[in-house]
């Protein structure tokens, strides 16, 4: 059933180097590098990349403060004719003293067992600068805030809508066999802030990016995984080649074709992103195929609710057992595919080898 809606909806070929996610399948046997990043959003793991193509734009000027509700509630009055209205506990938890709130590690200090739920707010002032908010607690602390601070922590729909979204990149593009595979050059990510950040945004949008130009040897795909975070270590080591062996501990390592499959359903936290370094091609065959499952799943709901259902709600067991890096012998149950708490997708988890 999932098969058959796969190979005929979705199908998309490419014969290159690439980096990609979701559902692969080499076939024939070309030689790759291969290695899996251990973080699921690897846009929010290099802070030095975003922030250097990504400022914000923010009119911070204060035109007054107010208390309101018996004094729970700090009022913000922008002047650019907005408001933001924030609870005084909420406040007070994240007070950004020295005392409350260690900055080296951007975490809070205060412990949850001092914090006064029901705290109100004793006097609160606006700077001459109308840049700062001071405001001072019933036991005479003193919290101080900076307006651009305030603004981008404002609680209303369509700020915290805005900031998610900067956060969380929720744009996708979903994709059949008319999708146009994204390209750009491996050196130009490695070393350019900008390229390395419009790689991972695309790759959060579309799941799937081919870098070209990488040189013909072992270890480029090591340079790029270092590039935004660290390497997750597999049944099969840090890095491994994907290549014809005798007694073959895994399918892959033959000339058999395989079929549409997500790695590792049997971990309960699979590796976030996978990297292919095709190093030497066969000069037949070898060619790969990928799917968006994210796709399929969708368009599987709308045509068959029924079956959708059945994939969403029974647990399927997975085991996989060998030698290889390490010895392993594991057992999980995984639904086929995962959805939120809103019913979108969020995983995938089909491997039938």
């Amino acid at each position: 059933m999932w098969m058959l809606l796969a190979k005929n909806l979705l199908r998309t070929k490419f014969y290159e180097d690439c980096s990609r996610i979701l559902l692969q399948i080499p076939k024939g046997r070309p030689s790759y590098q291969k290695c899996f990043l251990s973080i699921s959003k690897p846009w929010l793991h290099s802070a030095r990349i975003v922030q250097a193509v990504q400022t914000f734009n923010i009119d911070t000027a204060i035109q007054k403060v107010e208390t309101l509700e018996e004094k729970q509630f700090i009022c913000v009055h922008w002047e650019d004719g907005s408001e933001s209205l924030y609870p005084s506990v909420w406040l007070r938890d994240n007070c950004q003293c020295p005392d409350c709130f260690l900055h080296s590690a951007k975490a809070r200090k205060l412990l949850l067992e001092n914090l006064d739920i029901n705290v109100e707010v004793k006097d609160v002032i606006l700077t001459e600068q109308k840049k700062k908010v001071n405001i001072v607690w019933p036991d005479d602390h003193t919290s101080e805030f900076e307006a651009e601070w305030l603004k981008k922590r404002c609680f209303s729909d369509q700020a915290r809508a805005k900031a998610q979204e900067e956060l969380f990149l929720s744009e996708r593009q979903y994709w059949g066999s008319d999708l146009e595979l994204p390209t750009m050059d491996f050196e130009e990510v490695l070393h350019s802030d900008e390229s390395a950040y419009k790689w991972l945004v695309t790759l959060k949008k579309v799941g799937i990016v081919l870098l070209t130009g990488a040189a013909i040897k072992q270890g480029e795909i090591l340079k790029l995984g270092q590039r935004i975070g660290f390497l997750r270590l597999t049944f099969y080591g840090p890095t491994w080649q994907v290549q014809d062996k005798l007694d073959a501990n895994n399918v892959a390592y033959t000339n058999e074709k395989l079929s549409f499959h997500t790695d590792y359903p049997v971990l309960q936290f699979p590796p976030g992103i996978q990297f292919l370094h095709c190093i030497k091609q066969t000069s037949t065959g070898g060619e790969s195929e990928v799917v968006d499952g994210f796709h399929v799943a969708n368009r599987f709901k709308e045509q068959n609710p029924y079956a959708f259902k059945i994939l969403t709600s029974t647990f399927v067991d997975f085991t996989d057992i060998g030698v290889d890096y390490c010895d392993f012998a594991m057992q999980a149950k995984q639904r086929i595919i995962d959805v939120d708490e809103n019913g979108q997708v969020v995983r995938i988890n089909f491997n039938n080898a």
